[in-house]
């Protein structure tokens, strides 16, 4: 249980989760599958932001997708099986994290703090 209440740090290091975080993760976690409309669904970190390898984005930056739209073993389907091809099938991540943002009803300012990491 304590590993689900983890995230990694600006240093790759192990940080609790914020309670801010973690409200956001529920609200994000109560949508749909973005893709297939499943309401069974995993937090997706956004891979776009470029923050290093193995580096995960903020947890403010996550999109709710299916098991099969995010780590099944499917070309094309899965985000996790080839990114490039996700992203030119179903619009890139960042188009994605918009939506969720307006969905939930934050701003937009808000949402692009998050994008251009002034909010990790």
């Amino acid at each position: 249980m304590t590993n689900l209440l983890k995230t990694t740090n600006t240093k790759g290091k192990k940080k609790a989760k914020t309670s801010e975080e973690g409200r956001w993760m529920t609200r994000v976690a109560q949508l749909d599958c973005i893709i297939c409309d499943n309401n069974l669904v995993l937090l997706h970190h956004i891979t776009t932001l470029r923050l290093g390898f193995g580096r995960k984005s903020s947890n403010f930056a996550v999109l709710p997708l299916c098991h099969n739209c995010h780590d099944a073993k499917i070309k094309g389907q899965s985000i996790h099986e080839g990114v490039d091809d996700w992203e030119k099938k179903n619009g890139t991540q960042i188009e994605w994290l918009r939506k969720v943002y307006s969905w939930l009803g934050e701003s937009s300012e808000r949402c692009e703090k998050v994008i251009n990491l002034e909010i990790y």
